[in-house]
């Protein structure tokens, strides 16, 4: 009997962190944190709390480029592209179905029908529309990379194309844009999330524990106290420092991938559970913009946007969503699992 690969307890708890911080991510939208004026040191807290939950796609980027090193581009790697195109399905019906069910939105059907190729049937979809891109491409990546021989040189290139234009081309002086960066090539991102986790894969990085948990507090107070200067107690600014590949984020993302990626742990039932969610992250993902429709509406008291009433608000529904959606999504991953078996067979028996 051939035995059973031991799952990586440190990449589960690496995706396990990552989707529980999309869930906490998508409350600040739900609590209106994007509405609020930030003027207070309560607000300054929520600020920084925000861009560490923020690192949760590139978490995901990361592992894989980190995991995916050995992909060719044959038949047996683009058939697993059924299985996350089979759970897409599966969750978007069940979207579909409590909108027009339960919301009941008025929307004509060929919408819904075209919702379901568009990736807008579930609002977080813009994940597996780009998913979908890059899982395409890994395997000419994997190409390109395996033949440079100074591969530094090509993460270098995809950072300073990416990842540093956002600083300068989102902020504006005195009604100037600063925009002394050519940014034409941001939207590369997850492709220089790719290569980093291709290349932390064989180069750790050679810091102790406490120097990059240090390094990451440094990184989220100095972004914090950036955005809290520059929106001078208006609101957030989307513009200012980048989305995902920004600068300040990519850094940050990838110290706290490399505190947890040799992590072990003999304790049973926490690694059953954290392998159980880290194997439906997917699924948790897509299944928590349901949840977040059903129990915001529910639960969510304002006050006005005290720091204390988002604090409450967080602790009362964000657990509730991520139980709720890790339970379903369990349930579609089985039945999207089955699925996937059938199709993949009988494709791979021609």
């Amino acid at each position: 009997m051939a035995k059973i690969k031991e799952r990586n307890f440190g990449l589960d708890i690496i995706r396990t962190c990552a989707v529980f911080f999309v869930v906490s991510v998508h409350n600040f939208l739900y609590q209106q944190y994007y509405n609020m004026p930030l003027d207070t040191a309560g607000k300054f807290i929520l600020t920084f709390v925000r861009e560490l939950f923020y690192i949760c796609v590139p978490l995901f980027l990361l592992l894989t480029g980190y995991l995916n090193g050995k992909a060719k581009p044959n038949k047996q790697y683009f058939i697993k592209i059924i299985k996350i195109l089979i759970s897409w399905f599966l969750i978007s019906l069940i979207c579909i179905g409590y909108s027009e069910f339960v919301l009941n939105e008025d929307v004509y059907w060929v919408q819904r029908i075209v919702s379901l190729f568009n990736f807008t049937a579930d609002g977080y979809g813009w994940y597996v529309e780009m998913y979908i891109g890059l899982f395409l491409m890994i395997p000419f990546l994997n190409i390109l990379y395996d033949n440079l021989d100074n591969k530094k040189s090509l993460i270098i290139i995809m950072f300073v194309i990416t990842a540093l234009p956002p600083l300068f081309s989102g902020t504006v002086f005195n009604g100037v844009a600063l925009d002394v960066m050519p940014d034409y090539w941001t939207v590369c991102y997850p492709i220089t999330f790719y290569f980093l986790g291709r290349y932390l894969k064989d180069n750790p990085l050679k810091l102790s524990l406490i120097k990059k948990i240090i390094l990451i507090i440094v990184l989220l107070l100095v972004q914090s106290l950036l955005m809290y200067f520059y929106v001078n107690k208006n609101t957030f600014s989307w513009s200012f420092l980048g989305g995902y590949g920004n600068l300040f984020t990519t850094v940050i993302a990838v110290l706290f991938f490399s505190l947890f990626t040799n992590l072990k742990c003999n304790i049973k039932p926490i690694k059953v559970v954290v392998s159980k969610i880290s194997s439906v992250a997917f699924e948790i993902y897509l299944c928590s913009k349901v949840f977040d429709l059903i129990y915001y509406p529910l639960l969510y008291k304002s006050d006005g946007y005290s720091f204390m009433n988002f604090v409450f608000n967080y602790i009362k529904i964000v657990p509730l969503v991520f139980i709720s959606s890790f339970v379903l999504a369990l349930l579609i991953n089985f039945v999207a699992s089955k699925l996937y078996i059938l199709i993949k067979n009988k494709l791979l028996a021609k």
